[in-house]
């Protein structure tokens, strides 16, 4: 019988576009406090360093085009999730919405994995086996639990 495998992935389809991954320790995070940045108070501690980030951003994607895996339609995207008999999550914080709000339309009853060697913000959501590996590597070991 053949099954669905759905793989939900996270910055690292932007960074073969050219934009640096938000929360990687190289990332933007690494450089900026995230919290401030995205905040009236830090807006009102640091005006200047939220309009240079967010200039810099804007600047950077003015630099670069879209590939073709930013084309994953929300509405289309849940159905996918919904239907999946096996679903995967590589490389991806799980606190970016909308985007991290699919595991919400996991079916139940199905085989779920996290592949990720860091602790998940909020815990790794239910139903789903952790494998604390970076990518390639976590990849490897799915192949082996499949």
């Amino acid at each position: 019988m053949r099954q669905k495998l759905i793989v939900f992935t996270g910055a690292g389809i932007s960074t073969e576009s050219g934009i640096p991954a938000f929360r990687d320790s190289d990332g933007m995070c690494g450089k900026y406090d995230a919290m401030k940045l995205a905040s009236v108070e830090g807006f009102e501690e640091d005006p200047q360093a939220v309009l240079d980030f967010y200039n810099v951003r804007r600047k950077n994607l003015l630099e670069v085009e879209p590939n073709h895996a930013h084309l994953n339609n929300m509405d289309l995207a849940e159905h996918i999730v919904r239907q999946s008999d096996i679903f995967v999550v590589i490389g991806t914080s799980l606190v970016v919405y909308p985007a991290a709000n699919l595991v919400r339309y996991v079916p139940r009853e199905i085989p779920k994995f996290l592949i990720d060697p860091n602790e998940v913000k909020g815990g790794v959501p239910q139903g789903f086996k952790h494998i604390k590996m970076r990518a390639v590597e976590g990849v490897d070991e799915l192949l082996k639990l499949l």
